[in-house]
């Protein structure tokens, strides 16, 4: 009987179910989903706490006010794989939302994307997005994505997207016809 689980591989760096920018950095993806629309807000202890747009708050010991988040399943290419990828980042949300007001781009879930972040500090990072000409989807892609079980409103219960045992068809989402929520008030309702 060995210490580890028989089947145990340990993880490439930084190649883990969730997307993260770091550092500066490009990262070309291609959103699978509709944006589920939460609000988020991290303790102190460093742990997400998301709810729905429609609940209320108890203010308690959080780093800062809850911030609109968009969370989607994308394909990583880089990685060759699957992801979540859940933002707060004004760039990305609102150059999401100029290209599907935009007749000639529409929904990023017919196009890639490159994600970029520029920038090492909260003082000079700046997020955005570049999109790339319009595409079909790879065939084996989009076979092993209509086969994949997720869930991303489990993200309100703390549950992990890629482990749910459902697909959810329409995730929890506002439709993305009006400008994204200002995040300069103190408080997001």
């Amino acid at each position: 009987m060995s210490y580890l689980p028989d089947n145990y591989q340990q993880p490439k760096q930084g190649s883990g179910d969730y997307l993260i920018i770091k550092e500066p950095q490009e990262c070309k993806v291609r959103l699978l989903t509709k944006p589920t629309i939460l609000y988020e807000a991290w303790t102190n202890d460093n742990k997400p706490v998301r709810k729905t747009t429609g609940e209320n708050w108890e203010l308690g010991d959080f780093k800062d006010t809850p911030r609109e988040c968009w969370a989607f399943i994308v394909w990583n290419y880089e990685e060759k794989k699957f992801q979540v990828f859940s933002t707060t980042k004004r760039g990305f949300i609102n150059d999401i939302y100029r290209f599907v007001q935009d007749e000639d781009w529409g929904e990023p879930t017919r196009y890639d994307i490159k994600l970029i972040r520029k920038g090492r500090t909260m003082e000079d990072t700046e997020y955005s997005i570049t999109p790339l000409p319009h595409k079909d989807l790879d065939a084996e892609i989009q076979k092993d994505f209509d086969s994949l079980t997720y869930d991303l409103d489990v993200l309100v219960d703390g549950g992990h997207p890629l482990q749910a045992d459902k697909k959810k068809v329409e995730p929890r989402t506002e439709e993305i016809v009006s400008e994204p929520k200002d995040q300069t008030s103190d408080f997001p309702f």
